[in-house]
């Protein structure tokens, strides 16, 4: 007797009946699983070696393509800190005063961390100095 096999969408609640499925994981690095390809319902009564064989092309297929488009995400993603660095380092040299400066940096540090509270204290001496208004 040929068992059947009931999957349940956990993004939906439909179900749907299988008789026979090939499921093959979609490794990333260090075989972390990023997905996985299912194939089901085939015409045929069992799966095949051609049909196997392909599946596991397939998703090496699948795999190189997800390794790349993640290399190229952290690409952009590291590109996009390193121009609003460079656009914060631009901003701060032109500042004319300790004040400014002070505000600018603030200005930065919620843009680049997300933070709405930041405060920078100078060093004058042996004392912490923080700046609240034109008074360096």
């Amino acid at each position: 007797m040929k068992a059947s096999f009931v999957c349940e969408l956990t993004t939906s609640n439909t179900k749907y009946k299988t008789d026979n499925t090939l499921i093959i994981p979609i490794k990333g690095v260090n075989d972390k699983i990023l997905g996985i390809l299912e194939v089901s319902n085939i015409v045929d009564s069992h799966f095949g070696f051609d049909e196997e064989y392909f599946a596991i092309a397939l998703t090496q297929l699948l795999t190189s393509l997800m390794q790349r488009i993640s290399r190229e995400r952290a690409i952009e993603n590291l590109n996009r800190i390193k121009n609003l660095l460079l656009d914060a380092e631009i901003d701060l040299c032109n500042c004319k005063s300790l004040y400014s400066f002070m505000l600018t940096a603030k200005k930065w540090a919620s843009s680049i961390f997300g933070v709405s509270t930041s405060n920078l204290l100078f060093v004058e001496g042996d004392q912490f100095v923080c700046y609240t208004g034109e008074n360096e």
